[in-house]
């Protein structure tokens, strides 16, 4: 998705008319009408405003990242984390290659969830090596 129908999406999601958005952001609602169009991208500071506003990440809105916000990244490292804890060390390439389908991550992320792993969960329970 890009800019504009991600912005639209957050909009509806939380119940505003382009008006009432803009008034909340301090901009017109032609603006928010161009930014939905994709004919203008707003400001770096009419963003933050927007992303603070509309409770997500502007590498979201940019459609750079998967995740709404930090809450939704945390959920999903923490799920990775459940799915790997109880897994058999013959199942790690493909869990692994699982989660980074389904939640899109990228090797920062996998680097992540390997350190939350070593740090919060015994390792005697536990069967995860990084595979890359």
């Amino acid at each position: 998705m890009n800019f504009g129908n991600l912005l639209k999406k957050q909009r509806r999601d939380i119940g505003l008319t382009q008006e009432e958005l803009a008034k909340k952001i301090n901009t017109s609602r032609s603006n928010i009408a161009n930014y939905e169009n994709n004919k203008n991208l707003p400001s770096l500071d009419a963003l933050e405003s927007l992303a603070k506003f509309l409770n997500c990440s502007v590498d979201y809105l940019m459609g750079k990242s998967f995740f709404k916000n930090y809450n939704d990244y945390t959920k999903a490292v923490k799920h990775s984390v459940a799915v790997l804890e109880f897994c058999e060390e013959s199942e790690l390439g493909f869990i692994n290659n699982l989660i980074f389908e389904v939640y899109n991550f990228e090797i920062k992320d996998l680097e992540y969830i390997e350190n939350f792993i070593y740090s919060e969960v015994s390792s005697s329970r536990f069967c995860f090596k990084p595979l890359w």
